[in-house]
């Protein structure tokens, strides 16, 4: 059964499959018809956190631009053009420190049923020379799978098109992967937090042995397996947390299967946080004494050398220093 509490339908929306299919799911809940997206997903005044709450889900046609180029902070491979794209906002995980609740004025799921269209722009980016693709940048798309296909829709798009390198990223058991043997073009990435820290702040998420189990059972079904400590979230006793989940994810997952890992710590910009930390008056780690640098609010520099130390070591004594990389961006 289909977990949002109204489905909000836009009138151009109403013809494609994948509205056909929310419909069919959302039988039993109120079907509400809107001229735009926007009149629902940006009308003001409304509380991210009550919304968050009991969310409702909006089919709409994506009009355009249906690719960005990425910032910095999605990673992709040496000499390689990152782009993400966002056929799916927000998320049906509900984490304290989640920038979205910064950028999305609104609790409630967009998702943008015209898939075609969205995999016709990145494949003519295609034509240009390969790429990097992420399509989970700001939502979780596995954890949506059961909703709707989007991942399974990618991954069949990978297949077709070998000059694109489509990223996935999660925090979930990934039990919506396709069965069939991998291309070669499609990598998975687990973001991994210590489970203190998951229990407390990542609501809905896979536990941290069901996302190394996840990742372990990709990498041995042939699928390319990166992960990303980001952003590290420093509270009372973060570091004996990261060292212990940094020890089970050695335990866990062979080194020789890990393509690369990623460390950042938390930053947001300036305007995101002020709206974060209004919803989230409930939640410590957004009440941290950060500091400033430039628009973006994070840890001292101080702070950061530490997190390096301890998780950016860790993982480059285990991986290899070419296969670590921090972000910052």
């Amino acid at each position: 059964m289909a977990s949002h509490r109204v489905l909000y339908v836009e009138r151009e929306a109403f013809d494609y499959p994948h509205t056909r299919r929310l419909m069919e799911l959302h039988r039993d809940r109120p079907v509400v018809r809107v001229d735009s997206h926007a009149e629902v997903f940006y009308r003001s005044g409304q509380s991210f956190r009550s919304q968050k709450r009991s969310p409702g889900l909006i089919a709409a046609v994506g009009r355009g631009p249906l690719l960005y180029e990425a910032p910095s902070r999605v990673c992709g491979v040496r000499g390689l053009p990152v782009y993400y794209n966002d056929q799916l906002r927000n998320c049906v995980y509900d984490c304290d420190y989640c920038f979205l609740q910064g950028m999305h004025p609104s609790g409630h799921q967009l998702v943008f049923v015209n898939s075609e269209d969205f995999h016709r722009e990145a494949a003519r980016r295609a034509t240009r020379g390969p790429y990097w693709l992420s399509v989970s940048y700001l939502t979780d798309i596995l954890a949506f799978e059961p909703v709707l296909p989007l991942a399974h829709e990618w991954v069949a798009f990978a297949r077709r098109t070998p000059g694109v390198t489509v990223e996935i990223r999660t925090k979930g058991e990934a039990s919506g992967l396709p069965r069939e043997a991998p291309p070669p073009n499609v990598v998975l990435v687990w973001s991994l937090s210590p489970q203190p820290l998951a229990s407390r702040a990542e609501r809905g998420c896979a536990t941290l042995a069901n996302r190394l189990r996840a990742a372990r059972s990709a990498s041995d079904a042939g699928w390319r397996v990166r992960i990303a400590v980001d952003p590290v979230v420093l509270y009372p006793g973060w570091r004996e947390d990261y060292e212990a989940m940094l020890e089970s994810t050695r335990a866990l997952l062979r080194a020789e299967a890990v393509e690369a890992a990623t460390v950042g710590v938390f930053r947001v910009g300036v305007d995101f946080m002020s709206r974060m930390t209004a919803a989230r008056a409930d939640s410590p780690l957004l009440h941290y004494p950060f500091e400033r640098e430039r628009r973006v609010v994070t840890y001292s520099a101080a702070e950061r050398e530490s997190v390096d130390r301890l998780v950016g070591s860790s993982l480059r004594r285990w991986l290899g220093d070419e296969k670590v990389g921090v972000v910052h961006g």
